[in-house]
Order: C-alpha cells, then structure tokens, then sequence
C-alpha cells in the first residue's frame, strides 16, 4: 500500500481523498495558498503552502517539487485541475512517484475526444455524427451543418466539466461560436482545439461508473443519470438511471467494458453516453474520479476513491460486480443565484449547516466562517441521500434540502428543490434541455425565473428601427408608447434586477440618462477578453467584456443600442461586482430618432 500521498486539489474533494487515506492508514499532504486556512487541510497529516498562490494547482512541474520535497510516494488529482493532464501524470511518474490514476498514454487518448471517439468506433460503439478531426475554421463548420442539418454542438477536443461547448444554430453564428469556443477552450484546458458533433435533441445523459486494476479484472459498477444540467453542466445526479431499458442498460455497461479493456485502462473511470429512446451514443471517458461518485458509492456499499488507492498500490481491486440496492441522488449545492443566471454569488459563510440524518450524507469543502473566493469554482458541497427506492429516495432528498441553511451567500439549493419536487423529474424521464426549458416557461417557481438573454424582455418592446451609422446598420428598439421618466428609470432599474448578466442600471446621474449609459461588473472576477474598442458601434445585448470567475465566463453585454465612448478594464484586470468597466453612448442621429418616435 502507498504510504504517503500528496492531494493535488482542494475543496470537498481534498477532503475525501484525505478521508479516504485515513480510512487505509496512508498519511496525505495537503495544499494551501497564502492567507488561506482551508477545511479540507484539517484532515491531513501535513499541509504546505502553494508558493504562487492558485495558480499552483495548474502547475505540474511545482506540484511534483512539493511531492518529492514533502517525501510523498504519489500524487492523487482528485477532479478538475490537472487530473486529466498528461503532463502531470509523467512527470509524477518520472519522478518515481505513483500517480493515482490511469497511465498517461490512456489519459492523453481519453482525454482527446476526437481519440476517444475513433477508439469507440473500432470497439463497435455507437457514436453520433462527428467531423473527422479538429476544425480548423467556420467554413468547415458550415458545411458540418449542411451535410448533418443545424444545430450543430462545437465540442473542445480536450474539455470536460460542460465548459468549451457551444451551440450553433445555423451558419450566420458559425464564426462567433467558434471564436468563443476557442477562447473558452483555451482558458479552461490551454488548447484551442475543437470539433463538432451532431446535436441531439430530447436525450438524456447517462454515464458507467468502472474500476479496473493491473491484473486485468474490470468492475462496472452500474450507472448513473446526470440529464439535470445547466449550461452543459450537471446539477443532479441519480443511480441507478431510472426508466432505462433493461436492453440499453446492458449495452451501456458492455460497451464500456469492451472500450476500456481496449485501452488498457486501470483506476477508476467513467463512460459517459447519450441515450434516446431505445438508442445510445458515446460521448466521452473521463480518465479521473467523478464528482457524482458518492451516488454509486451508496448503491453499492462501494469507497472508489478506496479502490483508487488499491489500484495505484499494484493491489486487485476488493470489489465485485453486484445488484445495487435502493437509489440515490446527489444535489450539487452551488455558490450561484439561480434566480439571475447562475452568476457566482461571493462572500463569507455566515452561517453554513446541514442536517444529520439517516440516509443523508454531505461532502463538502467550506465550514461556517470560510469565504467563497472568485478564483475557485462554485461547488460549495454535494447532498447526497439514500432510499430504499426512488420515491422513498426524492422524499428524503426533499426534506434535507429543506433544513439546509447557508447565510453569507446565494445558492442553488432552492432551485435544486424545485427541481425535486417537480412532477417531470418524479416520473425519471427528464432530459438534458428539460431545466432550460423549464426556466424559460418560468414554471419553476420564482427562485428559478427566467433571464431573457438580451434582456429587452423586462422592458416591453413592440417596435424596432433599423439606422445606419459608420457603415454599420443598427436595430434600435422604439417603445410605442414612450414611458415617463419616472417610468423608464424604473424600468431599467427592474430590468438590471431581473437579469445581472446585463450591464447594471445604478441610480447614478450617468444611468439616468437615457443617452448615456455606464455599464457596471454583474459579478467579481478577472478580465479574460475584452471584445470591443473605444469608438465602436454595438446593439443592446452585444459582448463588451469577458470575466472568469469561478471557473465560469460571464459576458458583460452593451445595455443599450450605441458606441463605446470608454473601455476601462484590460484583460487580466480583476473587477468588482458593481465597478465601472466601460461606457456606452447614443450617437446623435439614434438620438434623434427615439424623439420622433
């Protein structure tokens, strides 16, 4: 067995490898940036400080220094990070550590979906239409699209985690989808490659959780429902998948099998799927520990990070394939306000508890009095409970969300419930575009209303006027019946409450004016593109600026139809929620046309 492991992560992950560590008598060093004193290092043996700060858990090489200088014999990665980094893996293993995880060559080849997929189709694995290889430009996309019929999904090769994805309509937003594709891509995973893939309607998203050691033996361990998702990323996971087919449940599990066999895979993984009907498709491997584990752990009396450790020790692993028992299901409570576009909500924990009982199990990262930074994501923990059955199951999950009680910060607790509580989600057959449809109908109460992605439609708009300027044709909405200016300041001030992603309307002099408009951060993060200049014409709702925070990009759009008399924030900067990062203007001839009307 291992004797000494570095955890290469924070946050409730770090303290389920350390907890598992424990659980097998192997010491575990843990890592901290400066002025930072963290939960998860109070489950360690030691702890050292990350000489540059965050930033550190991105760097392989200094990770590896840390290791071999705080005399661990291997690394565990944990999820996110560079848990599916090969460069990280072969250092760590040229430097005589072991790395608790797949070998490199497997990860490199999981970890490029456009690998993956070519591995699929030589194991017999149903895939959708993808292109060849990496898109090089919008043309080849449009052409996708011509052949294969719109939308189109635009995938980062080496993504995962829902981030680097993009949905093309139809050829008109091939260039610009690209284009953020890329940069999304490139900030997440430090590579801009892309490839694009039939989009599926109605499908759900179900995924194998398998474990194989060096001796050949490969244990699936059933498999999950992930389809509740937001923006491509996952709020609830349940296992055992309800309403599968009995014939598509073994295909999946099968098929799994027979790819990572192929790969000469060990440690733990997962298979991710598409499922339609009677009919599933691959997707994906991730090459790592999930963050939905704990669902699969409870079914099946299993510790994966455990069996993590086995693996990596050259040990078989101690589990067997089984029947689960009962059902599970994991709520990911979130550090975002679900009620304004899942912006990153930041701030000190006030007040964090959740409740203890039976069947109920919490993993987390965060205690009371700890603060939520912009530079991590936004996973404050994850509720997982435990029933006999499905129904019995949601009926838990229901009453601990409801004495969960976290002051300090907004969370996706009350959307999760909503979620729950749903009739669609009780009959099992939700899809992965089912809580955005919900959120647009509104229908899920008011802690998970709609944002209108350009806003207009807190302002009611019954008319348009197209103008010229500069070259440029611009589409200006008219109001029919213009507003007092009592009226129309009210307006704006509803329209910035109801969708933050807009520039804000403050109550300064600047936002009354209704031919000067300052447009305020949604949110705190770091500059990561600034897509216009001084001087350029912009329509309401166009990108301005793009903040990273919390591992999210968060567009700051143009309030107003006009042109950008002032940019004051560069890329790299970090803003404030609220700060001044750039000024938009009615030019004169639109001016004069909003008072004839």
């Amino acid at each position: 067995m291992l004797k000494r492991v570095l955890i290469a992560n924070r946050g409730e992950i770090a303290v389920r490898i350390a907890r598992a560590c424990r659980a097998a008598s192997v010491e575990c060093v843990g890592l901290y940036a400066a002025g930072e004193e963290p939960y998860h290092v109070t489950f360690c043996d030691d702890a050292v400080e990350l000489p540059g700060g965050p930033q550190t858990y991105l760097d392989a090489a200094e990770l590896v220094r840390l290791a071999i200088e705080t005399r661990c014999d291997a690394v565990h990665p944990g999820y996110g990070y560079l848990a599916e980094d090969t460069d990280f893996a072969r250092r760590a293993t040229e430097a005589g550590m072991v790395f608790v995880g797949p070998s490199p060559d497997a990860i490199a080849l999981a970890g490029d979906k456009v690998r993956a997929r070519a591995a699929a189709i030589a194991c017999g694995v149903p895939v959708v239409a993808a292109s060849a290889g990496y898109v090089e430009d919008e043309e080849q996309v449009v052409r996708f699209g011509e052949v294969h019929g719109w939308p189109v999904l635009l995938k980062a090769a080496n993504g995962g985690g829902g981030r680097g994805q993009r949905l093309v309509t139809d050829a008109d937003h091939a260039a610009a989808a690209l284009k953020e594709c890329r940069e999304e891509a490139v900030l997440a995973f430090g590579t801009d490659a892309v490839f694009c893939e039939q989009y599926l309607t109605a499908t759900r998203h179900v995924e194998v959780q398998a474990l194989a050691d060096t001796t050949g033996g490969i244990v699936i361990l059933g498999d999950r429902d992930c389809s509740v998702q937001r923006r491509n990323q996952k709020l609830l996971e349940e296992a055992p998948a309800p309403g599968l087919a009995e014939a598509v449940r073994a295909g999946l599990r099968e098929s799994s099998r027979t790819l990572l066999r192929s790969l000469g895979y060990t440690g733990a993984g997962t298979v991710e799927f598409l499922v339609t009907g009677d009919h599933y498709y691959f997707m994906e491997i991730n090459a790592r520990i999930q963050v939905e584990h704990p669902v699969t752990e409870e079914i099946f009396g299993v510790d994966v990070v455990r069996e993590q450790l086995r693996v990596a020790s050259g040990e078989p692993l101690s589990v067997t394939e089984g029947e689960p028992r009962g059902h599970a299901l994991e709520v990911r409570i979130n550090a975002e306000d679900a009620e304004h576009g899942f912006i990153p909500s930041l701030g000190r924990l006030e007040a964090f508890s959740v409740p203890h009982a039976p069947g109920v199990r919490f993993d987390t990262g965060y205690r009371a009095g700890d603060v939520v930074a912009a530079h991590y994501d936004s996973l404050l923990g994850k509720l997982i409970v435990w029933g006999p059955d499905r129904a019995a199951c949601l009926h838990r999950m229901l009453d601990a969300l409801d004495s969960v009680r976290v002051v300090g910060v907004d969370t996706t607790a009350g959307l999760a419930r909503a979620i729950v509580a749903h009739p669609d989600f009780a009959s099992g057959c939700v899809t992965t575009a089912w809580l955005t449809e919900r959120l647009e109908r509104a229908d899920l109460g008011p802690i998970a209303r709609p944002v209108a992605a350009s806003g207009i439609a807190a302002v009611p708009v019954v008319d348009t006027h197209t103008v010229t300027i500069a070259g440029r044709p611009l589409r200006v909405p008219v109001d029919s019946d213009p507003p007092s200016a009592a009226a129309a300041q009210e307006a704006r001030i509803a329209l910035a409450r109801s969708n933050p992603w807009l520039a804000g309307a403050s109550d300064s002099d600047d936002a009354v004016d209704a031919s000067r408009r300052v447009v305020t951060s949604s949110t705190t993060g770091a500059v990561s593109a600034v897509r216009v200049s001084v001087g350029a014409l912009v329509e309401e709702g166009d990108p301005l600026l793009v903040l990273e925070a919390m591992k999210m990009l968060v567009p700051i759009p143009a309030p107003i139809t006009g042109r950008v008399t002032d940019i004051r924030a560069a890329v790299g900067d970090t803003v404030q929620h609220g700060e001044t990062v750039a000024v938009v203007e009615i030019p004169a001839q639109l001016a004069e046309i909003r008072r004839q009307q």
